[in-house]
């Protein structure tokens, strides 16, 4: 009899697990010549994953961003090609995801969001141009929390700054969120998303032979 007793409440103590909520705190900064992204993920206090990670750094041998502002040439093309490149690989990045968009999305919007700060500070050193790459920014930053309170719970007023700096050349951001799920929609998504990635997989080995 007691072990029946003991199994229930195991039982029942996992179930209660199923409800629980991870949160997770994500930080993003660009600054100088690297990008770092610091990870933190807990439930109910207790850090599971707690990491920074470079993303995208210079070698030391290569230019700085800093440096690459501060010597490019206004009336030039080479402000236009280094956001074009940036551009381009959160595009790449953005189009992996579209890959398992279905998945993705369809989880989505059991994540809320409880926290969104995103503050950037511009400049090249020439107003117009500071002033028309700003405006660039906010448009972006526009679309992105845009598709956030479209597709996942909004739970709080998002912090959006864009600061011009007209008399320097100079790019910084960061960008920090803090969102949550549950514990047994979690597990789900993990799951679909698996099945997903393997039935890719078995997918592309067919088209090969």
């Amino acid at each position: 009899m007691v072990w029946i007793y003991l199994c229930i409440g195991i039982i029942l103590l996992l179930i209660l697990c199923l409800f629980l909520r991870i949160y997770a705190n994500f930080e993003y900064k660009l600054e100088q010549d690297k990008e770092l992204l610091s990870v933190n993920v807990r439930i109910i206090g207790i850090n599971i994953i707690n990491k920074e990670m470079p993303l995208l750094g210079l070698d030391k041998d290569d230019t700085s961003l800093d440096d690459m502002i501060e010597n490019m040439d206004i009336t030039s093309e080479e402000p236009a090609k280094s956001f074009l490149q940036k551009w381009k690989q959160w595009k790449h990045t953005f189009n992996k995801l579209l890959r398992i968009k279905a998945v993705v999305f369809k989880n989505m919007s059991k994540v809320c969001v409880h926290q969104l700060n995103w503050e950037s500070k511009v400049g090249t050193g020439d107003a117009s141009s500071t002033g028309i790459y700003c405006g660039g920014v906010w448009s972006v930053k526009g679309i992105v929390i845009s598709f956030i309170s479209t597709h996942m719970q909004l739970k709080c007023t998002p912090r959006i700054m864009v600061h011009p700096l007209f008399q320097q050349k100079l790019v910084r951001t960061k960008l920090s969120c803090m969102v949550s799920i549950k514990v047994g929609q979690a597990i789900y998504a993990i799951i679909q998303l698996m099945k997903h990635v393997e039935v890719n997989k078995q997918q592309q080995s067919t088209a090969h032979t």
